[in-house]
């Protein structure tokens, strides 16, 4: 574990998912992690209470079960979603995958207007992969790709 000091206060965080030594990792903002984990629990108290009250319906019953599912996955691909940088290339993380792809091999990297704010496209010669403003240091993710990979921004 290696602390990291933010706003003043100090927190563990384990050593970035085993990535090398010079690495650096770009993640899912904190805050989104945070609200995503809060609603997860909010339903479930919300489940617990339709428990507790005699005559809830099927329907709440499902429904709130929906949300706890919904937010769970939501949470979890929030929070093991990384794209890890290293001077050889960059390494998409997810849920249950991950994607080495090394600089030499990225052919065109794309910065568009999406719903909720940018959307980057990285096309390589091993296919797509896709981040957006929702990751912290987007901007700065963006900038290291298409100056390692020397393109030219589109």
């Amino acid at each position: 574990m290696n602390r990291r000091v933010f706003g003043g206060f100090a927190r563990l965080r384990p050593q970035e998912d085993g990535a090398p030594a010079g690495a650096e990792v770009f993640r899912p903002h904190a805050i989104l992690r945070y609200l995503v984990l809060g609603a997860d629990y909010f339903w479930l108290l919300i489940l617990l209470a339709l428990v507790m009250v005699r005559g809830a319906s099927d329907a709440a019953f499902f429904g709130a079960a929906f949300f706890i599912a919904l937010f769970t996955v939501c949470g979890l691909f929030y929070w093991f979603t990384a794209i890890v940088v290293t001077p050889d290339g960059i390494t998409y993380r997810g849920m249950v995958a991950q994607r080495a792809i090394a600089f030499d091999d990225i052919l065109r990297v794309q910065a568009r207007p999406g719903l909720v704010g940018t959307d980057y496209d990285v096309l390589t010669r091993r296919g797509f992969v896709q981040f957006s403003s929702v990751f912290h240091g987007h901007k700065r993710l963006f900038e290291i790709i298409v100056a390692r990979a020397r393109l030219h921004a589109c």
